[in-house]
């Protein structure tokens, strides 16, 4: 067996004034890297830049089955962040993707939020 990494699909340079702004997500460079053909492959090529920059070893305590969830909570706590939500302030969560579930327990486990709770 190998060793165990996280890939990120998409890089932002992080010289171009979206990214030295923090708006990483309408840097062109980030719409321009993604390895191909996907992430449910059983193997992938990986663009040279986000093997420079988006190539992070798992720790040996975390599970293959909790490393999935890198990418969509790292989504939601940039959200969340962006957002600056705050304890005392309602949170609604619509959809039934993995990012609702996401979003519900980081509130609920930051104290975010008011009467956040489970309603599915």
């Amino acid at each position: 067996m190998g060793i165990r990494v996280f890939v990120s699909h998409h890089i932002p340079c992080n010289t171009c004034r979206y990214c030295l702004a923090g708006h990483h997500t309408a840097c062109d460079t980030l719409h321009s890297t993604n390895y191909d053909p996907g992430g449910f492959s059983q193997f992938i090529r990986v663009p040279k830049l986000n093997v420079d920059r988006g190539v992070f070893l798992l720790p040996p305590e975390l599970s293959n089955d909790d490393g999935v969830f890198i990418e969509p909570l790292a989504c939601v706590i940039r959200a969340q962040r962006i957002v600056n939500l705050k304890p005392g302030q309602s949170v609604l969560i619509l959809g039934g993707g993995i990012s609702g579930p996401c979003h519900l327990l980081l509130a609920k486990a930051l104290g975010r939020g008011h009467g956040v709770r489970d309603r599915c």
